[in-house]
């Protein structure tokens, strides 16, 4: 019951599902030997190549979990991007969306992190080839992955997602698994899309595509196609949603009324550090109450910065993707395909922040001088462009030589990264001028205007920093059928590579700090380039033994010039022992190398901490500042963040096992579950702040000094470099049960797929104590979801299918507080404070419900119109003050806060 036609027609029992109804796991699909224009012999079983196995063979189950999307499902999910398909199926967890790029670094990446083992753990290939990784990526390795914004989904025919480690067969970052999106290939057919998306207020979007093949490879001996898309989306504001509009959060928990607030203390009017210790707010001392956007915290004014944010930041994107083959004879081809890409995104956040230094008798509200903490409200919110563009080139030729089938190819890609300051950025020079003209403690609305017109005339725009990330692969793989066995034929598969990785990051001259620097933004970029060279080879062999068991094995040895050599191994068996039951298991060793950037970018400043921490209030935080010749920031707020790369680091290495099954007692039901397990060594990463400013004693190598030249002093700073952590290991269930009925009015499908957290445990040193994120907000700043599902169920009826969609999360403990902390307060009956307190919460489980409806008008014509989140859930309360965004409400890494959403499609076939 295992086996498939070469033409695609379904797994027993697997019925195409709405929504992310997902064909059934462990059958995967791949590029297909190419046919020749020759005449074709339909009774003729084709070999393919199986995402995780270099082997062909009949498309058929096979001894690793690979979910397979097709085009229709695709179609069906309501999905308008790669990234936004991707990240929603239950094996993703700890990803980076696109929220992260308001204040969270996320420099609008977008990747893909299988079992929550990270971006640079899963391999993200595109025909199964590579693709450059991001050249926004970090020193500190975030975001060194593949950004999914650059794969049009408009030509892809399916994505097959392989969630077990693959390192014997690809390499370094198959660790976690593999996701490859296969294009439409050898098509002559036409279409036309187009399309709207349509939340409430804001992120609105709108798309169009168009995609054409031309030639018939079996007739004509070549096939050509071309698709391009493009689609636009506005910004959503936080002040558009209830749950998101200010960082003053008001729960209630145990009968008992609480308070958090995250805010800024750079505020309008200024609030001012003296020399003799004091830190409050002239303005509401005169005054008895803080300005607009303010909120009084012991005794000065804290700004609401959360009010200026933006939840979906705006996005424009572009894409065109072009493949040809072209016969070579008989049995080979010559191929190439090419995808450009650019992908613009402009997010915002609060107006720029800085240290002022006060004179004596310059200002009455400051008579002895001092340090003046000011929000330039004046020019607006800082608002930055990020441009993501993508060149990736292939060349080869594949068929059969002999008795052999081979695949030869060269892949030139090439991403390009560019932030430039759109409004409301200030250089330090520039804002000291217009600052002397300017009264920090005077309200916004009270300025005149010309004060407000040389604050204006103070901003800066235009390029600030980039990146280029290259990679340059050859590659060449052959397989054969060397012996007959009882099951079958005994095949191996054996492969070499050769890849070139570049990294380079650049930066203008207010990057760099040369001669002046950002206001409130303080930047020190220091601009490196480098690169190194790796070669692979790779041997497989599978086995049939008897009709009811195949064994499998793979050995690859890898070599980089800068982190030497790995060999890993792979073991697989497959056994049937009964029609309709297969069990299935795997056994092997990974590895990832360290980034170019990890590895080699110089020490620099990295921006600020997330969170914010009372340095003086705290003894032993002051005790290391003191004895590292810094200061304390005054009252609570964040500190500066100083990274550089390590030629120390040791790569990551991994072993990896899986045990499944599958049970199809009748064509019209199917049961399936993958026992899983991943153990991590010498992991990269760096260690959280939360943890290292909870026990600072303990972490007094993660601190360093920093020389702010707006306040000019030298303040503590956080070390944030990279380290090997010691170990991880991550455990879980992925299942999926599906099935089918015919009635009268229709055909009625259900399925429910899911992913089950057993474990997650990790070091943050080697040796020392074990930590988990597993239900709750954990040490390493994440959430590793209990349990994350989808139960989609569809009509069928003539002309029209219906899915109901129901989309679920665990709950997790919330990120807990101290009362020294000084973060949650409890709320008296006239809502006065009674002090801080600890603070230790759960945030609820999710759950949302979507609907889609398909009508095909005709054979051409077709319509999907449908509704995300039908109910209008609004994300569950967060209190968590680090880690992703700005946000503050919910935790925006993990749920959608575009709320329902109306989505209508069109498309023409021709």
């Amino acid at each position: 019951m295992f086996k498939r036609h070469p033409l695609g027609t379904a797994l027993c029992g697997a019925i195409a599902m709405g929504a992310f109804g997902l064909a059934t796991p462990p059958t995967a699909r791949a590029q297909q030997q190419p046919a020749t224009p020759t005449q074709q012999q339909p009774q003729q079983l084709q070999k393919v190549e199986i995402t995780g196995s270099a082997v062909r063979r009949i498309q058929g189950e096979t001894a690793l979990p690979v979910q397979v999307i097709n085009r229709q499902e695709i179609e069906r999910t309501g999905a308008t991007s790669t990234a936004e398909l991707i990240q929603s199926l239950p094996s993703m967890q700890t990803f980076t969306n696109e929220a992260t790029s308001v204040g969270g670094g996320g420099n609008g990446f977008s990747g893909a992190s299988i079992h929550g083992l990270g971006e640079d753990k899963t391999l993200v290939l595109l025909n199964g080839r590579r693709v450059a990784t991001f050249a926004g990526q970090e020193l500190t390795g975030e975001l060194a992955g593949v950004d999914l914004n650059v794969i049009p989904l408009a030509a892809i025919e399916r994505i097959e997602v392989l969630t077990d480690g693959a390192s014997a067969l690809y390499g370094a970052d198959a660790v976690g698994g593999v996701i490859n999106f296969i294009t439409k290939k050898d098509s002559t057919e036409g279409n036309f899309m187009f399309g709207a998306s349509l939340p409430k207020d804001g992120g609105r979007e709108g798309r169009v595509g168009i995609s054409k093949g031309i030639g018939n490879y079996d007739e004509d001996g070549y096939n050509f196609l071309f698709a391009a898309s493009y689609d636009q989306r506005n910004a959503l504001r936080s002040v558009d949603r209830d749950f998101a509009r200010t960082g003053i959060v008001n729960f209630s928990q145990g009968g008992k009324r609480y308070r958090l607030f995250n805010g800024s203390a750079s505020s309008i009017p200024a609030n001012l550090a003296t020399d003799d210790g004091q830190f409050y707010n002239p303005y509401l001392r005169n005054t008895g109450s803080c300005a607009k956007k303010s909120v009084e915290v012991d005794g000065a004014c804290y700004y609401d910065y959360v009010q200026d944010l933006e939840i979906v930041p705006e996005r424009e994107r572009g894409s065109v993707f072009l493949s040809g083959a072209k016969a070579l004879g008989s049995d080979k081809r010559l191929y190439a395909e090419a995808l450009l890409s650019n992908t613009v995104s402009t997010s915002r956040i609060a107006p720029p922040p800085g240290a002022i230094v006060i004179d004596p008798g310059v200002f009455p509200e400051a008579p002895e001088g001092g340090t003046a903490f000011y929000r330039v409200a004046a020019v607006g919110p800082r608002a930055t462009e990020t441009v993501s563009k993508a060149r990736h080139f292939v060349i080869g030729s594949d068929g059969t030589l002999g008795r052999f089938d081979y695949d030869i190819s060269y892949t030139r890609s090439v991403n390009k990264y560019q932030e430039n300051m759109k409004s409301g950025w200030m250089s330090q020079t520039a804002a000291d001028a217009a600052l002397n003209a300017v009264n920090p403690f005077t309200p916004l609305d009270q300025l005149p205007p010309g004060e407000l017109a040389v604050l204006r005339d103070a901003q800066v725009t235009g390029f600030f920093l980039g990146g280029e990330s290259t990679l340059d692969n050859l590659q060449t793989r052959a397989s054969t059928e060397v012996a007959k066995l009882p099951g079958g034929a005994l095949s191996v598969a054996a492969g070499v590579n050769y890849l070139r990785d570049q990294f380079e990051r650049t930066g203008s001259d207010l990057a760099q700090g040369i001669g002046d620097t950002r206001f409130g933004d303080t930047s020190a970029l220091v601009p490196y380039s480098a690169s190194r060279h790796a070669w692979g080879a790779f041997g497989e062999v599978v086995a049939p033994v008897s009709k009811q068991v195949e064994l499998g094995a793979g050995l690859r040895h890898d070599r980089y010039s800068d982190m030497g050599g790995a060999t890993t191994a792979k073991g697989t068996i497959r056994w049937q022992p009964a029609s309709g039951v297969l069990l299935r298991a795997s056994l092997g060793t990974g590895f990832k190398a360290a980034t170019v950037a990890q590895l080699n970018a110089k020490r620099q400043y990295f921006g600020v901490t997330a969170g914010r921490y009372n340095c003086g209030a705290n003894p032993e935080l002051s005790a290391i500042a003191a004895s590292l010749g810094a200061e304390c920031r005054p009252g609570a707020q964040q500190h500066d963040q100083i990274a550089e790369g390590s030629k120390d680091l040791e790569p990551e290495k991994s072993k990896q096992w899986t045990i499944g099954f599958r049970l199809e007692p009748t064509s019209s039901f199917s049961f399936g579950a993958d026992l899983w397990n991943v153990k991590l060594r010498h992991q990269i990463d760096q260690v959280d702040e939360d943890v290292v400013f909870a026990n600072p004693n303990e972490w007094r190598h993660k601190f360093t000094t920093f020389y702010d030249p707006g306040a000019r002093t030298t303040y503590l700073a956080f070390l944030a470099n990279n380290d090997n952590l010691g170990e991880r290991e991550e455990r879980g269930i992925d299942f999926d049960v599906q099935g089918s009925a015919r009635l009268s009015f229709g055909k009625v499908t259900s399925k429910l797929i899911a992913t089950y957290m057993l474990k997650d445990s990790y070091q943050l040193l080697e040796g020392g104590e074990s930590y988990t994120s597993l239900g709750r907000y954990g040490e390493d700043g994440e959430v590793i979801f209990r349990w994350i599902g989808r139960w989609i169920n569809t009509l069928e009826m003539g002309d029209f299918n219906h899915t109901l969609a129901l989309n679920f999360k665990s709950g997790f403990t919330d990120q807990t507080y101290t009362a020294d902390d000084g973060a949650v307060e409890e709320i008296g009956p006239s809502g006065e404070s009674l002090g801080y307190v600890d603070m230790v919460r759960k945030v609820k489980h999710y759950i949302t419900l979507d609907w889609q409806t398909t009508w095909a008008v005709n054979k051409q014509f077709k319509v999907v119109g449908g509704i995300l989140n039908l109910l209008n859930e609004d994300p569950p309360l967060s209190i968590k003050t680090s880690g992703g965004g700005h946000m503050i409400g919910y935790d925006d890494r993990y749920y959608d806060a575009r709320g329902r959403t109306l989505y209508l499609n069109a498309s023409y076939t021709f």
